[in-house]
């Protein structure tokens, strides 16, 4: 469980927060949501939901300026982590090697929008 005396999070917060967002899926729950849902949906729900929970002194925001999960300072004014996710089928790089090199694009784009 976290603790926090501050408006901060650090990297480490965040990959435990998505390392025990990714364990509360039930055995073969993401292999029946991937094909059922937009693939990164479910993954996106359950971290800001665990960051929610874990980050008692922050707010955690879904879609907060067209990012995917922002967490904010206590008054949600600042942001103080923007997180997007991306997923990538894996039929759409067997279908098409070139898509290997769209994934990164829309990382850096998403990272000048977030700047």
């Amino acid at each position: 469980m976290m603790s926090m005396a501050s408006e901060t999070v650090t990297a480490g917060e965040l990959a435990d927060g998505l390392d025990a967002a990714a364990r509360s899926f039930s055995q073969g729950e993401l292999a029946y949501l991937a094909p059922t849902s937009k693939a990164e949906r479910p993954v996106q729900d359950r971290l800001a939901w665990t960051l929610h929970t874990r980050l008692p002194g922050l707010g955690v925001s879904r879609e907060w300026k067209a990012t995917d999960i922002a967490v904010l300072t206590a008054d949600a004014k600042s942001p103080v982590a923007l997180l997007e996710i991306k997923a990538m089928y894996s039929f759409d790089l067997a279908q098409n090697q070139q898509n290997a090199a769209v994934y990164p694009q829309l990382m850096r784009s998403d990272l000048a929008k977030a700047q």
